[in-house]
């Protein structure tokens, strides 16, 4: 009897492609890679880039599902939901104020989601939540914690804390490194791009140094001739 397989899920605040951006390319770096060896569940948060499925996703994914980013005219019902659990207050109270996209994803958008992703688990339990850029910790970890995913995993990708304050924006420098301290210690992994990234941001907050996934490229499946010939 073949062993059962648990699905994983990945929330990416893009759409996944192989030929995209730099952030479009690493979320499709990790489909890829989860692909292989589980059924993925996609959840795109589109606050960095489009959402949309295609051919590419589909040939990967087991399902892809779009949540939309919280909108002016449902911020009220999100931050009242938020105030009215205690841990989402906490999580308020200990990272406020938040960057801008985060305030696109709270931790409230996690219900959205998981009522549009459920359907597709067909009440399996994720092995893995894996959740990439800082600014969808928050509701990439309560779907995690409300699914009861065996673990959480964070993709980072860039140190941005130090880039943000080098380009003169300390208010959302401060702001990530407020969200890093409360969230990551909620999760079993962090990943990064860069060795050199991973130890400095160790350092600054005294958590375990994250492991490094460096950005991949496919290799070429045909090469241009040799001029002249």
């Amino acid at each position: 009897m073949l062993p059962i397989v648990l699905p994983i899920v990945l929330v990416v605040p893009t759409a996944p492609r192989p030929d995209g951006n730099g952030l479009a390319m690493r979320a499709g770096m990790w489909l890829d890679a989860l692909a292989a060896i589980a059924p993925v569940h996609l959840v795109v948060v589109p606050v960095s880039g489009p959402g949309n499925a295609s051919a590419w996703i589909d040939a990967r994914a087991a399902s892809c599902t779009v949540v939309a980013p919280v909108t002016e005219d449902a911020a009220n019902r999100h931050v009242v939901a938020q105030l009215g659990r205690a841990e989402w207050r906490a999580a308020l109270d200990a990272t406020a104020p938040v960057p801008t996209r985060v305030g696109l994803a709270p931790p409230s958008l996690a219900l959205d989601a998981i009522a549009l992703l459920a359907p597709h688990l067909g009440g399996a339990t994720p092995h893995a939540v894996v959740v990439l850029r800082e600014y969808l910790v928050p509701v990439g970890v309560t779907i995690a914690h409300e699914l009861g995913a065996v673990r959480t995993v964070v993709d980072l990708d860039d140190d941005v804390e130090p880039l943000l304050a080098r380009r003169g924006d300390v208010a959302a420098a401060e702001g990530y490194a407020r969200l890093a301290r409360h969230w990551l210690p909620q999760v079993d992994a962090v990943t990064i791009a860069s060795a050199v990234d991973a130890a400095a941001f160790a350092s600054r907050h005294e958590l375990p140094t994250p492991v490094v996934v460096p950005n991949t490229m496919a290799a070429a499946t045909a090469f241009a001739p040799r001029p002249g010939t």
